[in-house]
């Protein structure tokens, strides 16, 4: 997911704006823009894996979905590679 903007509303839950990125089963590339409400913080200038909370999300909003720094991971899986040779 890609950042685009953040607010804070006056409950102290922060609204961020991000834009997704997916490939359909032709191949083809769709973008759609979704809000997350959350008390989480998360940082502008980083990339996130995220998988939404089904039952607490809509076509639009996404409530406290499940977000991961990318660079978490991706020393998890280089450290991996580098321990088994692949």
């Amino acid at each position: 997911i890609s950042f685009r903007e953040a607010h804070r509303n006056r409950e102290g839950m922060n609204i961020y704006y991000y834009e997704i990125y997916s490939f359909d089963e032709d191949e083809s590339e769709s973008t759609y823009n979704i809000k997350i409400l959350t008390e989480q913080k998360y940082y502008q200038n980083e990339e996130y894996y995220c998988i939404p909370n089904v039952k607490r999300s809509s076509k639009d909003w996404w409530i406290d979905p499940l977000l991961i720094q990318c660079s978490k991971f991706d020393n998890i899986f280089m450290k991996l590679r580098e321990k088994h040779g692949s």
